[in-house]
């Protein structure tokens, strides 16, 4: 199973994304690197990442969620991409999600150079091109207020939020067998001082608690999971009880697949919702 949207030229960085710009455009871009610090009461939260523009899976998770209980709705990245309804997606995000993080899809639907849109695979440039040629300006704005990293200050420990690891910001953490990915995790959670890690990107859903008490959260995919069970999935933690609710959503599957058809996307992009890969 290839969970990689990146070319072999190697992870890609906040460093490198710059290269080769000019002051002008760095400057233009900076503001998107930056982290964000909040400072919140709660206690209970729900946790949703990589929807894709697939709207129909998150009208389920929405539809699920006004049956639990959180005080607090975070996004990890990549509302964009994948499939065919950007605007609609964004524009319920945007009422939805009390704070969020920037993705790399999302990146690359707004970046000014096309950096980051050279690293996806094929069937990611082509859905993503389809999304850049509908996503309307305001939508466009709503995604760059997007942090690229998020710190959560609560009660009961701080939050660290990113799309993909802590250091790289859109690099994987996946292993091949158990022990590799719990490898990954521990490397990750060294990156970070904060007692919880949130992350997305690789579509599978999993947590992890380290010996020194860390917490790691990858909520799934809303839109593409990609670990053998095709339906959406988000996750609810109790921050002071430590209970992670690893939640499964299923949804109209063939509702999205024909999307892909009529928009003449690569039918792998179909494909791969039927099978959860």
């Amino acid at each position: 199973m290839d969970n990689s949207d990146e070319s072999n030229s190697g992870l890609v960085t906040s460093d490198s994304l710059t290269q080769g710009m000019t002051d002008g455009e760095k400057d233009e871009l900076k503001t998107l690197f930056d982290s964000k610090t909040i400072e919140v009461d709660v206690r209970r939260i729900a946790v949703l990442s990589d929807i894709h523009s697939n709207m129909t899976a998150f009208n389920a998770v929405i539809n699920d969620l006004k049956s639990q209980s959180f005080d607090l709705v975070i996004n990890l990245g990549d509302l964009v991409g994948y499939y065919t309804q950007p605007n609609e997606v964004v524009e319920r995000a945007s009422e939805l999600f009390d704070f969020g993080v920037m993705g790399n899809h999302d990146f690359a639907a707004i970046e000014p150079e096309d950096l980051m849109y050279s690293t996806l695979n094929s069937a990611a440039k082509y859905a993503l091109s389809h999304n850049k040629q509908l996503i309307s300006q305001r939508n466009k704005s709503y995604l760059a207020t997007q942090p690229m990293k998020l710190f959560i200050k609560t009660p009961y420990g701080t939050i660290t939020a990113v799309h993909g690891d802590p250091l790289t910001i859109f690099g994987y953490i996946y292993g091949k067998n158990p022990v590799e990915m719990e490898q990954e995790i521990r490397k990750a959670l060294s990156h970070t001082e904060s007692k919880f890690l949130f992350v997305g990107h690789t579509h599978i859903q999993g947590m992890y608690r380290s010996n020194t008490n860390q917490i790691y959260l990858n909520p799934g995919a809303v839109g593409q999971p990609r670990d053998g069970d095709p339906r959406a999935a988000y996750a609810l933690i109790d921050l002071e009880t430590l209970d992670i609710d690893l939640r499964r959503i299923p949804y109209d599957i063939d509702q999205v697949v024909d999307q892909v058809h009529n928009c003449q996307f690569p039918e792998y992009l179909g494909n791969r919702l039927e099978k959860g890969e």
